[in-house]
């Protein structure tokens, strides 16, 4: 495995961990 897979997965998890959070926050 390339080792920026492993980041890119933790940007995508992040990422969508806060779009989730401003959903909940917008409604």
């Amino acid at each position: 495995m390339l080792p920026g897979s492993s980041l890119a997965n933790a940007l995508i998890s992040i990422s969508s961990t806060m779009s989730i959070a401003g959903r909940s926050e917008t409604l």
